[in-house]
Formats: structure tokens, sequence, C-alpha cells
């Protein structure tokens, strides 16, 4: 469910922003709804395609791919927002090689906050149930987090994590 995926990378993401050494409670706070808003655009993507149960096809991958951009565009007016916390939203699915979306940009343009959040966005995904696949163990998801650090994730945020959840 999305609900609980938001509440759960948030929550990662503040942990993940304390464990590199984010002190401040506001800022912690700010961090935390960006967090939870980081999937606000699939609101957009039909839930046939949120809950399908197998691969997505070419025009369902597309439209996935264009939450990012839309929970930004919902976001960006409102006014209360920090422009980081927009960027969670609208950068989360962004890779560390440049080959993410919506742009395509490579790591050191990716703002950190939003770098904090893949890597949270994408350890919960994997130690979830997915309609399309079973949850990793912790493990397991560790291991994929530092199998593609560099390539789709930032490598110290991704060691950051890592040795965090093997203690």
């Amino acid at each position: 469910c999305t609900y609980s995926h938001s509440v759960n990378v948030a929550t990662y993401t503040m942990l993940l922003a304390k464990y590199l050494g984010i002190e401040d409670r506001h800022h912690l706070c700010e961090i935390a709804t960006g967090g939870l808003l980081h999937d606000l655009g699939k609101r957009h993507i039909e839930l046939a395609v949120l809950n399908k149960p197998g691969k997505l096809e070419e025009h369902e991958r597309r439209r996935m791919s264009e939450h990012p951009a839309l929970g930004f565009q919902d976001m960006l007016p409102r006014g209360d927002l920090t422009w980081e916390q927009l960027m969670m939203i609208y950068q989360h699915h962004e890779r560390f090689d440049g080959r993410g979306y919506p742009v395509g940009i490579p790591g050191p343009e990716i703002h950190d906050l939003a770098r904090m959040t893949t890597v949270a966005d994408v350890f919960h995904a994997l130690t979830s149930v997915r309609p399309y696949r079973t949850p990793m163990s912790t493990d397991e998801a560790c291991q994929f987090l530092a199998d593609h650090s560099g390539k789709l994730f930032d490598t110290d945020m991704a060691k950051c994590w890592t040795s965090k959840m093997k203690a």
C-alpha cells in the first residue's frame, strides 16, 4: 500500500539523515515530510498499473515514470515546502549513473536528500511484499544496495544505511 510505503520511506530517510550527521530537529521533520510526499504523484497513476501483479508493459512503465514529475508539479505551487522537499519528490528515481528518471541526471547533480530518499525507497520496496514478487530479507536488500552502489545509489549513503541495517 502506498500509504505504509510512504510512512516507512519517511522514517528510513529521516534515520539515514541522522546516521549521516543531520541533528537539527526541524530539518529532520522537513526530511520526514519530504519522505511522506515522495510518491504523491502516484495518485495520478491508474490503480490497474500501480497494482499490476506482473511486469509492466512499456506504456505502463512510461506512465509510472511520470509520477515524480506529477508530484513535483502538484506541490510546487503550494509555497509551504522547501526546495529540498520538492527535490525529494522530483528526483527520488534519478540514478547515480544518470540513467534514472524523470530527467536522467548524474549523481553529483541529484540533491543529497533525494539521494537519501532513493536508498530508503528502494530498501523498503525490496523488503516489502509487492504484487509482482516476494520480499527480500534485510541481508539480501543490503547486498543489492552494495552491489548497485555507485550505479543506482550514492555509495556513501548506501554504505551508511547497510552498515546500520546489519548492526
